[in-house]
């Protein structure tokens, strides 16, 4: 009976880690073959402890069960108090301001079934980028939209479209087309969403310069992907050829490349290049548009590799390493012959427009986006229920608590003693201990 009472009581504490609850658990197997041993086996006893056992475990697994979520509360409330503060950060707008896009942000939050947090944690993002409360919510709908279609994080998403938006001047409105470019190129070829991203991330600047489109810059990328396996690589290797054909030689330098083999000036290269195509004895490819202006570097490509299975082989490596350098000359070889593959991602970039919102609706009904759409439901419980002021305010009091308390003990020095003398007086009392009966 007193092992029986010692171990009821302990499960009855309440305040049983999972660990806790299995070893005791373990003395109860064992208490009940050490009973059976001793010839005391009654089946109303046992019938008593298993109804016993089972209420304790409904109440146990209940009381942690609400322990659990309130601790998932708490620390969704930090989480999101946290993306709040990052936000107020960059940014200087009056408390009724962060109220109404603390509400628009939880709206858009359910219904793109994305983390409360996450997305104004995207939308600091922008900001810190120069893009009003407004703007960056909704670039941030953008940003999250290609964070799940381009399974990238949400520093990174953001990071790929500003690349991109920066180079070309693009609009807060434009946002969502990247993302659609990016998602239908990579439906239709063997190349990520976010592999373009970081090609782009690595190239874009000077492909803009150099007179790129976008939508040119991406198929050549996605090209010279899909026949080497490596985006980052390639997103080089366009810089490097886009720099190179237009004589920047200071710029390969400052970007750590070689200007092995590069030409004196624009006009010897634009002569070089003249000769070295010249196939049909009509004067060659001419790299110009007119004196003072290049053609971007996509075009140039095209007009090369029209005339690149007729040129022999000892002039294809001297113009290989001309444009490209020794390094880089593999990569653009195979990029010249692949030109048309290129017309054709060109194409396909060009007519993307609405890609990446209808594959998200299509995301929208996976069981993968329920269940965030049940997590972010819950957050919005948990900011609802717990929110940061009456969890900040929770804190403090308590810290001033334990402060009062620690004064009392180091200026006073009786409150052990009191607390010593309270708890023996409840026990002489017998408060505290469960009762308990059984058969």
């Amino acid at each position: 009976a007193e092992k029986w009472d010692e171990l009821t009581s302990r499960m009855n504490s309440g305040n049983l880690s999972a660990d806790e609850f299995k070893h005791i658990n373990e003395e109860l197997a064992t208490f009940k073959q050490e009973v059976k041993a001793a010839g005391l086996d009654s089946g109303a006893f046992f019938r008593k402890m298993g109804d016993q056992i089972r209420l304790v475990v409904t109440q146990w697994i209940s009381l942690n069960a609400v322990i659990g979520k309130t601790r998932d509360m708490v620390s969704n409330v930090i989480e999101i108090d946290t993306a709040m503060t990052n936000l107020k950060k960059v940014t200087n707008e009056t408390s009724r301001t962060y109220n109404q896009f603390a509400d628009r942000a939880i709206a858009k939050a359910k219904e793109l079934k994305i983390g409360y947090a996450d997305l104004i944690n995207q939308s600091a993002e922008w900001a810190k980028r120069g893009y009003d409360l407004n703007e960056a919510m909704e670039l941030s709908t953008s940003s999250g939209i290609y964070s799940v279609v381009g399974e990238v994080d949400n520093a990174t998403a953001v990071q790929h479209l500003t690349t991109v938006m920066k180079s070309y001047n693009m609009t807060v409105d434009e946002s969502i087309d990247i993302v659609d470019k990016f998602n239908n190129i990579s439906n239709k070829y063997s190349v990520n969403a976010s592999d373009i991203g970081a090609m782009l991330t690595n190239s874009i600047s000077s492909l803009s310069v150099a007179g790129n489109t976008l939508d040119q810059a991406i198929a050549m990328g996605t090209t010279i992907s899909e026949i080497t396996g490596g985006a980052s690589e390639a997103g080089n290797t366009l810089k490097v050829l886009s720099m190179r054909l237009r004589g920047a030689k200071t710029e390969i330098e400052n970007a750590g490349e070689s200007t092995d083999g590069m030409a004196e000036s624009t006009s010897k290269l634009r002569d070089q290049i003249k000769a070295l195509t010249n196939v049909t004895g009509n004067g060659g490819f001419d790299i110009m548009l007119d004196e003072n202006t290049f053609k971007s570097t996509y075009d140039i490509m095209k007009g090369i590799s029209e005339v690149w299975d007729d040129i022999n082989g000892t002039n294809q490596s001297a113009l290989i390493e001309l444009i490209a350098g020794k390094q880089r000359g593999n990569t653009v070889s195979a990029l010249l012959t692949n030109m048309a593959q290129a017309d054709d991602i060109l194409q396909d970039s060009l007519n993307s427009a609405g890609s990446a919102v209808k594959e998200y609706e299509n995301h929208l009904n996976s069981t993968e986006s329920k269940i965030q759409g049940f997590k972010t439901a819950f957050e919005d419980l948990s900011d609802t229920i717990i929110n940061g002021d009456f969890l900040k305010t929770a804190i403090d009091s308590g810290t001033k608590l334990i402060n009062i308390l620690d004064t009392i003990i180091n200026d006073v020095g009786i409150l052990p003693t009191l607390i010593g003398a309270i708890v023996g007086g409840l026990s002489f009392k017998g408060v505290g201990r469960p009762k308990t009966e059984y058969a």
